[in-house]
């Protein structure tokens, strides 16, 4: 019994001894306007006006930013694996930063730097990515159904089992970026330049590619249904 209470005790102090932590850390970000490599995991900060902190290197693991102001932050780096970021305004200055598994549903990500961010398994579903740049991010099994990344650079970008339904990728530049496997039924690439791409077994059923650039472009096993192509329209894989 006196085992079991000690036990007891010592779990309920590193329970308040966290609690206090992340009190002061939540003090310190809104007094100072910064939160250097702190930790925020499971803070709610939904609605909050956060332009211009410095969050760089901080964990922000699981926490509510719903609706959060975030624009002109220092985000880079920053751990956002598994948090609530509906409709946030986010910074430019994303440069590393891991969104894997996170809620970006309606985000606006305008202009951001996410190069070599980690967004594997990340809902992208309507987000505003205009002029965003990708490169080297990691979005393997992310959803931006109907996100719009009119303009934005994704070169050597992973979007593996991807699903890019109704995604407007219109002026976007994606040389070597790996489609593998991703829907990309009723997307739209009108301007794009896909030069050296591989786009075997992608569906890209509803998509005109009739003003890409597909210099060198690979679509073996690729659905092409109602597909405009440079040539026509192609219908081999209707069903």
């Amino acid at each position: 019994m006196k085992k079991l209470l000690v036990g007891l005790l010592l779990v309920v102090v590193s329970i308040s001894h966290a609690h206090a932590f992340e009190e002061k850390a939540l003090k310190n970000l809104k007094a100072f306007k910064k939160c250097k490599k702190c930790d925020l995991s499971g803070a709610d900060l939904h609605g909050q006006n956060l332009k211009k902190v410095d969050l760089s290197k901080a964990n922000l693991r699981g926490a509510n930013l719903e609706g959060a102001n975030l624009q002109g932050a220092n985000l880079r780096k920053t751990d956002f694996t598994g948090a609530k970021l509906k409709k946030a305004k986010l910074s430019w200055f994303m440069y590393k930063a891991k969104l894997g598994k996170a809620d970006l549903t309606n985000a606006d990500l305008t202009g951001a730097d996410l190069r070599s961010a980690d967004l594997i398994g990340t809902n992208l579903t309507g987000a505003t990515m205009k002029a965003t740049n990708l490169k080297g991010a990691k979005l393997i099994g992310a959803n931006l159904d109907k996100a719009n990344l009119d303009g934005s650079q994704l070169q050597g970008a992973d979007f593996s089992g991807a699903s890019l339904k109704k995604a407007n990728l219109s002026n976007t530049v994606l040389e070597k970026t790996n489609l593998s496997k991703a829907d990309l039924s009723g997307t739209r690439f009108n301007l794009a330049w896909l030069k050296d791409m591989t786009l075997n077994g992608v569906n890209l059923s509803g998509v005109d590619l009739s003003n890409a650039d597909l210099e060198n472009v690979s679509m073996d096993g690729a659905i092409l249904c109602r597909t405009r192509l440079p040539q026509g329209e192609v219908n081999s894989g209707c069903k």
